[in-house]
């Protein structure tokens, strides 16, 4: 009955636009061919309440993360907040204020599952829909956080094994330019991440005093210092 409903309803439309061009035989055929063409189908209208739902879901992200842009948060951290908010909404589906504890739960148990990430990785997964669910209630979005509940992931601490002097050398042997070199030896002598290297500028360092100006989290700065062989690779890069 269902389908017979729709295929009246298109009929209809048909007719309304094509008054000139259809006879009564016409639309009979039309509709024949409709039934037998759909016969084994089940056909229901459209049902906008997805769309809806993910309309919202994108509005209320949209501005959470202009929210921690203003506070200062970089682009990359922006990036990476919108990426994670954007897996979790889609894999839940659900309106935003409809998700519980309970579904978040299962979702990181989910995505560990899928993807066998470290601990320590989904409980960064953990910080962030946290992040949301409270900005969503301290803004008035929602009542109650659902993930006031989620408790953090305990990982295993490991102790990070430091280059030889030997294993240095080793790298700064098989480097092809320059410019290489150097990054190894900012990197070694500084201890500054990959990602602040990368964001670097000439006018940053301070050859001098042997200083550099890093951009860390959270774009706060603060001075690292190198020594004499750091210092003649960047000069001679």
């Amino acid at each position: 009955r269902n389908n017979e409903k729709l295929i009246d309803e298109f009929v209809i439309g048909v007719i309304n636009s094509m008054t000139d061009k259809l006879d009564e035989n016409s639309i009979r055929n039309l509709k024949d061919t409709l039934y037998m063409q759909f016969m084994d189908y089940d056909i229901d209208k459209k049902s906008t309440e997805l769309s809806i739902c993910d309309n919202e879901n994108y509005i209320v992200l949209k501005s959470f993360l202009s929210a921690k842009l203003i506070e200062g948060k970089s682009e990359l951290t922006i990036q990476r907040y919108k990426e994670m908010l954007v897996m979790m909404l889609d894999r839940i589906n659900k309106k935003y204020s409809d998700i519980t504890t309970n579904d978040l739960r299962c979702y990181l148990v989910q995505y560990k599952s899928e993807r066998n990430v470290q601990d320590s990785t989904l409980d960064g997964m953990r910080r962030i829909i946290s992040s949301f669910f409270n900005w969503l209630s301290d803004e008035d979005y929602i009542v109650k956080s659902p993930a006031l509940r989620l408790k953090r992931i305990k990982s295993e601490k490991k102790v990070k094994k430091v280059l030889t002097d030997e294993e240095l050398e080793t790298l700064k042997i098989n480097c092809k330019c320059e410019r290489d070199i150097a990054i190894i030896e900012i990197l070694s002598s500084t201890g500054i991440r990959v990602s602040e290297c990368s964001r670097l500028n000439i006018s940053d360092i301070d050859f001098v005093n042997k200083e550099i100006i890093v951009r860390g989290k959270g774009n706060k700065q603060r001075k690292v210092y190198f020594g004499g062989r750091t210092l003649v690779h960047l000069q001679k890069y």
